[in-house]
């Protein structure tokens, strides 16, 4: 994903965040004017659980957006690197086969087969699904992707 891609994303929230914010306004008033009855009491819970769940969607998309230029060290880099391996491996040592699903699912979104290629799309796990690249193969081939 793009920092243009977030940005219109950010915008869209924004405009949702609006628009829930004048509904809230809005019901406030009808409330304030004709008093307080059930349904208007539960559509403004409504809006008001739409509003805190978009301010969170934006804080999100934000901190996708930083990912982005995120600097980060070789050695740091290598450091995160032999931890997730190194879980990987004592779970797969341990036949613990649904932590080793979770660990794997941490850096392959997802892997698409058909007959003469193997597509494996890899995203990594500085906040989990905020980065995606695609390493394309052939069956049977290996391939390695520095991300560096």
């Amino acid at each position: 994903m793009d920092t243009e891609t977030i940005d219109a994303k950010v915008k869209q929230k924004r405009n949702d965040l609006s628009y829930a914010e004048r509904a809230i306004s809005n019901l406030l008033e009808l409330i304030e004017s004709f008093g307080v009855n059930e349904s208007a009491t539960k559509r403004l819970r409504e809006k008001e659980l739409e509003r805190m769940n978009t301010k969170q969607e934006i804080r999100d998309i934000e901190s996708q957006r930083e990912t982005l230029t995120l600097d980060i060290t070789p050695e740091a880099l290598a450091l995160v690197q032999t931890y997730w391996r190194d879980q990987i491996i004592q779970a797969t040592q341990s036949n613990d086969i649904a932590s080793v699903r979770v660990l794997v699912s941490y850096f392959v979104e997802r892997v698409e087969i058909d007959h003469a290629n193997v597509t494996i799309k890899y995203k990594y796990p500085i906040q989990t699904l905020m980065h995606t690249s695609t390493v394309s193969t052939h069956v049977g081939a290996l391939s390695e992707r520095s991300t560096c």
